[in-house]
């Protein structure tokens, strides 16, 4: 009998300690920088560093480009990597879903006409709205501003956004028309190929951001494929009991979004409600990009965060411990959604969440 209650007894502390390990688990706020930016590196890497915090870039591969200096170098980008940063991809032409094809399988563009008697020049429907790559059999072709310029410009294409038309004048013009093998950019290439490219300059990303929060049941599946974890917008936190890891859930900060607006979200979820925050962040300290925000604010912000002992971690870490939490309350048997964290109040008014969609 003695020996039963000293079994129960373990037992219940076993299970006490163990959700109270998890309840702290999703207590944390992470920081997103969108695109790739200079500001990124100049000036949000100075402050995480300061606070000892990571953050987390989502990079534009097709935009890094040495002659752009709004954006960051692959130098810079290792950097913030090395230094506990998660560098995350944004895709490589940053378009959405519903203006380009969505999957391989639908990247072939048929009905091939001759467009002219006189020159090697072909034209067929184009069915959406965006052309962010045109390859024939895998080589790219380089757009031109006139349909004129095909005339001379062997591996081109025009584009006629009016009519959705689109001429193109091929490397190896065929007899037969319908023999043409002229692929457009599609979604899912955007994924694979920005994480290649990511590859290529020594980053494992196991995260994808979408370009403007724009997600679909399509993409969701095909990302999939590629990641470990999707990032999207919708203007809400993210709980153990409805966490998903392809639809993770994050806040825009605005330009005249103040610090106060940023600390009553933060407590009103991650603190009230034991979730997770993310917040996504565009140019930092000067003015380029959507929305920026202002390095001071940043600084002020990441400070009362440390000050407050919550968390700061990479999308990566978050979702790690979203998974731990929820493993750990299936195995004590509670709740799916784990309970405010010990020694956090409340402080501050609710918050009003921003679902206003961003870049």
């Amino acid at each position: 009998m003695r020996a039963g209650r000293i079994f129960f007894m373990a037992l219940a502390a076993f299970l006490t300690l163990l959700a109270a390990g998890s309840q702290a688990l999703a207590t944390m706020v992470s920081l997103t920088f969108d695109d790739g930016l200079a500001g990124a590196y100049n000036s949000a890497y100075p402050v995480l560093k300061k606070y000892g915090a990571p953050g987390v870039s989502g990079i534009i591969t097709g935009r890094i480009d040495p002659a752009n200096d709004d954006y960051m170098s692959w130098e810079q980008i290792r950097e913030l990597s090395a230094a506990g940063w998660e560098i995350v991809s944004h895709s490589v032409n940053h378009a959405r879903p519903i203006q380009v094809p969505v999957f391989y399988s639908q990247e072939p563009i048929h009905g091939w006409t001759r467009d002219s008697p006189d020159a090697p020049i072909y034209q067929a429907h184009y069915d959406y709205e965006l052309i962010t790559g045109l390859f024939e059999n895998g080589k790219p072709l380089k757009e031109v501003e006139t349909i004129k310029e095909l005339n001379y410009k062997p591996g081109s294409f025009f584009f006629d956004r009016v009519i959705e038309e689109l001429h193109i004048r091929p490397f190896n013009p065929p007899e037969d028309p319908s023999s043409l093998d002229i692929r457009a950019f599609s979604y899912e290439r955007e994924m694979e190929q920005s994480k290649k490219d990511l590859i290529e300059h020594g980053i494992e990303a196991k995260t994808f951001v979408a370009p403007y929060n724009y997600w679909t049941d399509d993409v969701r599946e095909a990302s999939k494929r590629y990641y470990q974890y999707a990032v999207i917008g919708k203007g809400e936190d993210n709980r153990p009991g409805s966490y998903d890891p392809y639809g993770i859930k994050r806040f825009m900060v605005h330009k005249d979004d103040t610090v106060a607006s940023l600390m009553r979200i933060v407590t009103q979820n991650a603190v009230d409600k034991n979730s997770w925050v993310i917040f996504c962040l565009h140019g930092i300290g000067d003015n380029t990009g959507w929305e920026p925000w202002s390095a001071d604010k940043l600084d002020k912000f990441v400070a009362w965060l440390r000050q407050e002992n919550i968390d700061i971690v990479t999308v990566a870490e978050g979702a790690r411990r979203m998974a731990e939490c929820a493993a750990s309350k299936a195995r004590a048997g509670t709740a799916p959604a784990c309970k405010a964290a010990p020694g956090k109040s409340a402080q501050g008014k609710p918050a009003k969440a921003k679902a206003a969609p961003g870049k």
